[in-house]
């Protein structure tokens, strides 16, 4: 389940790597939990591959909807916190795991 593996990646400080919205992706996990309207969510910072945004830029974290998220694994690239994280993040209502 993508949720256990977004979980041991946080826990473990691992990038994920992913297929979104047709493009490769990899990705620091920083909070997984559920939306107001109840969907689960990633908020993670792309590092690498593809986007419908068009860049492969490092730059603000983002939110994945986790049922779009295809084939994850966990990396064995580790990461420190970026200066972008914030706890507690304000999209989520219930937070499943964060840094």
């Amino acid at each position: 389940m993508a949720i256990d593996t977004l979980r041991a990646a946080i826990a473990q400080r691992r990038v994920v790597t992913f297929f979104y919205k047709g493009y490769s992706r990899s990705v620091i996990p920083m909070a997984v939990g559920q939306s107001r309207d109840n969907t689960w969510m990633l908020r993670g910072q792309q590092v690498a591959g593809g986007s419908s945004s068009g860049g492969t830029s490092i730059d603000a974290p983002k939110l994945f909807k986790i049922a779009e998220v295809m084939d994850i694994a966990v990396s064995n690239d580790t990461f420190a916190v970026p200066s972008q994280y914030r706890p507690g993040d304000s999209a989520f209502v219930v937070i499943e795991a964060e840094l």
